[in-house]
């Protein structure tokens, strides 16, 4: 076999096989993990059904939309990346007061009504009108010195 027909096969091999299989992988995992933002928190579920990750809101310092592909110009050193819309132009950061891992990377459908319903539910508000409230995080000194 001629040096001209390996390369082509190798070629076909990785055009035809692996960059689709690597395509949908992306494209899956919108259904691999989804975003709920759920009474007092953003959980964060394995196919829809098992939270992996759950992020309480009164423990959000900030959240903001950002462009997507400016991740790396952003001043952190290490952020969570909770891909699930790979192909999209801007994603959620949100900053968190307390924790390990304070800075989070989401990338849900909509960024826009995300913030807003995540806000709306910091305020205490609830799609009704009705007032909520979340009592705030002790923190373990505050829970030591009974304050």
């Amino acid at each position: 076999m001629s040096p001209e027909l390996q390369n082509a096969i190798v070629l076909g091999i990785f055009v035809f096989v692996v960059l689709p299989l690597f395509l949908g992988y992306l494209y899956s995992l919108r259904f691999i993990f989804q975003y709920r933002v759920e009474g007092d928190s953003i959980r964060i579920k394995l196919f829809g059904l098992i939270t992996i990750r759950r992020i309480l809101l009164n423990d959000i310092k900030e959240i903001e939309i950002v462009p997507c592909w400016s991740f790396p110009s952003l001043p952190f050193t290490y952020a969570e990346m909770w891909p699930s819309w790979v192909f999209t132009k801007t994603g959620v950061l949100v900053r968190k007061r307390t924790g390990l891992s304070r800075v989070l990377i989401l990338t849900p459908e909509n960024p826009l009504e995300f913030i807003a319903t995540v806000k709306r539910l910091q305020s205490g508000e609830t799609e009704n009108g009705v007032k909520l409230h979340f009592p705030q995080t002790t923190t373990m000194r505050d829970s030591k010195n009974g304050v």
